[in-house]
């Protein structure tokens, strides 16, 4: 299993420290294997056995879990509340 731990950084970590949060934890539930998507891609014209090697393990859903401390402010800006 090998997911690109930059992509994680970037899409979790990154928002989540800006917005205040520490402790941030990401704990994967599913790792999608090419297999997965076979039917879908298929129908869509995609040769699964071509990409198969780029994208086999690549994609995953997780809980994301984090701590906003006390104190900490509540809002990010004046769009995030509007």
């Amino acid at each position: 299993m090998k997911i690109t731990n930059i992509i994680i950084y970037m899409i979790v970590f990154i928002p989540k420290k800006t917005a205040g949060f520490e402790q941030i934890e990401v704990e994967p539930t599913r790792i999608y294997r090419a297999e997965d998507a076979r039917e879908t891609l298929l129908r869509e014209g995609i040769d699964i056995d071509a990409i198969a090697p780029q994208v086999d393990g690549k994609f995953m859903s997780a809980f994301v879990r984090a701590l906003k401390p006390l104190g900490a402010k509540t809002c990010c800006g004046s769009m995030c509340c509007a």
